[in-house]
């Protein structure tokens, strides 16, 4: 595996919902005919609201950490910065599935991108940045991801997400 190869491609369709407090899955319809339904993840702007995948890590992985980007629009004219923070945990060997894992208060890293004027539904995608985890995972180890709208963003409406590409550095 080489730095830039796609790892995982997280879409709208394959997220679980946590039990409180989940972006709402939706679609977007387009204006051909027949009509194509877009799916995308809700995250509002004045609640704070995740998504989780549960992925494995490949056995061609060379442990040199990850990259993050995701693809997006908002629901409205507003072009403030939209955000979203990532977060992974991994399921070790003899964790208690049923503890509380403590997702919440593994490091994030924020990624955030101003959506083109007019903003309604222009679909745009942020830029790779920075390594978010690189603390010693192994292929075969079993990782969720989690996915929250940082609230501190300008943006003021619905942050639709198309899907989120994460990538070996």
């Amino acid at each position: 595996m080489a730095a830039g190869d796609i790892l995982w491609v997280l879409t709208p369709l394959n997220a679980l919902q946590p039990l409180a407090n989940a972006a709402t899955p939706d679609m977007i319809t387009d204006g051909s005919t027949p009509a194509v339904k877009i799916p995308v993840l809700d995250f509002d702007p004045t609640v704070k609201e995740f998504a989780h995948w549960h992925v494995t890590v490949p056995s061609y992985y060379t442990d040199l950490g990850y990259d993050w980007s995701w693809k997006g629009a908002t629901d409205n004219t507003s072009t403030g910065s939209l955000a979203l923070i990532l977060r992974t945990l991994v399921l070790t060997d003899a964790i208690v599935l049923t503890s509380d894992l403590g997702i919440e208060f593994q490091s994030g890293v924020a990624r955030s991108m101003s959506p083109p004027a007019p903003a309604i539904n222009k679909l745009k995608t942020t830029t790779v940045g920075t390594v978010f985890f690189d603390h010693g995972v192994a292929a075969g180890d079993r990782v969720i991801i989690s996915v929250e709208r940082d609230l501190s963003d300008t943006n003021t409406g619905d942050l639709q997400l198309a899907e989120v590409v994460i990538q070996e550095q």
